[in-house]
This record gives C-alpha cells, structure tokens and sequence, in this order.
C-alpha cells in the first residue's frame, strides 16, 4: 500500500476508484486529488488481512460501474482460490466490462499465476503490462506508461520449428528471445527473423551449447505442450 501511494504521483491518474476484494468486494471510497487519493490508500493500512481470492466477483462488480472510460490496476498474483479459476473465462469475463481501456497487473510477491495475468492484462481495448514490485518506481511508471505490444506473430525463415510463435507481451526495450531449429545453418550465414509487420536480417554467431542447449529443449518442450493443447487429437 506504501508503494502504491508512492507510485500514485507519476501515473496521471485523475480519478481514483479504490477497491478491495477477497469472497465479496468492498468500495472503500473516491478521491478526485492527489492528498485525497494517498489518504484512501493509506485507511486500508488499518484493515486486517483480505481472505480468498475470487477474481470473477471482483470483475462481476467492476461490470457495474457506470463510467465512460477507465483503467484497471490490479495488485494481485493472479492466483484464484474460490469461484471461476480459469483464464480464458475470466479474460472473457472481464472484456465485456465496456468502459475498459486498459489493464495492469502489480505482483506483489514472487507466486503468481502467470496465465491468467496476462490473460487478463490483454482484456482492455489496448494490451497492458503484468511487473513485479520486486522492480523499481521507475522501472513500474515507465511500465505503466508504457504501450504493451501483444500477440504480434513470429516467423523464422528455413527453420522447421520455432518458439514462441508470437510475442505475447512486450514494451520497448525489453528482451525477446525466440528459439528455432534451423537445418545446415552455419556461422555467418543470414537468418530471416519476422515479428509483426518488422522483419530482421541475423547474422548467424557460434555459442556455448551447454546453457543454450538446455533453453533450446526448454522452448521445444513448450511447443509440444501447446500442440497438446491445441490438437482435437486425444492420442
């Protein structure tokens, strides 16, 4: 709650609705200035501990308010221990809520379910960001701030597989590694590497195989995983 105050100031926010939720949610007020903002934050430092988690309450009560455009921060980590527990349900769930520009997942604690946080970041009219608060202030403002680019496909050129098949969510200067098998290919040789609509000419360099080789079976373990998840075909 200390964070968040500190936070507050550099997120432009104008009107702050402020909610807590466990089995029920609870309103605990509206503040329109900044003073009165960190002041409703800081009367939750006086509650006791919230119980469990039930997202599909708190989204079912923020599909009651009337407003006309909003974002959503959720401090949670994501992981749902009553009602509705799935991802792609509660995303849909939360789609529905119109007046939703944006929303934005603060982890605070290292568990966390990562599937249904991002599922739930991309529920708004544009993508949002899934940050620990491990990060700093300003590595959370710049994120918060920030446009999320999401679900932009991948194709690697020669190769016969390849992963992640798209960037599930990704901000400026932020890393993307992708992982691929590509037969015959030597060191110098050019690999084509497309992400959305940019397309990226790689110089094929030699590595240490110990790690790489490791990361590698990781993302071809991963890959399977999804065809698993996607095939009608139960063998």
């Amino acid at each position: 709650l200390n964070r968040l105050a500190t936070l507050l100031p550099h997120t432009k926010c104008g009107t702050l609705q402020l909610y807590t939720f466990d089995q029920t949610v609870t309103k605990i007020g509206t503040a329109a200035n900044l003073s009165a903002q960190v002041a409703l934050i800081k009367q939750l430092l006086s509650h006791k501990a919230l119980g469990a988690s039930r997202l599909d309450a708190a989204i079912t009560a923020l599909k009651a308010l009337k407003l006309k455009s909003a974002r959503l921060l959720l401090i949670s980590d994501a992981v749902v221990t009553a009602g509705e527990a799935s991802a792609a349900q509660l995303a849909a769930q939360l789609k529905t809520v119109e007046w939703l520009e944006r929303v934005d997942i603060l982890v605070p604690s290292y568990h966390s379910d990562q599937q249904v946080a991002r599922s739930l970041a991309k529920a708004g009219k544009s993508a949002g960001t899934v940050a620990s608060m491990a990060l700093s202030d300003a590595e959370l403002v710049t994120k918060l701030l920030s446009p999320v680019y999401a679900d932009s496909p991948i194709k690697v050129s020669g190769s016969t597989w390849f992963w992640p098949e798209k960037v599930d969510a990704l901000q400026t200067n932020e890393p993307l590694i992708v992982f691929a098998e590509i037969p015959k290919l030597s060191t110098g040789e050019m690999v084509q590497l497309s992400v959305g609509d940019k397309t990226l000419s790689l110089t094929a360099q030699a590595a240490n195989p110990i790690l790489l080789k490791r990361e590698w079976v990781r993302a071809r373990l991963n890959k399977l995983l999804d065809m698993e998840d996607k095939t009608p075909d139960k063998d």
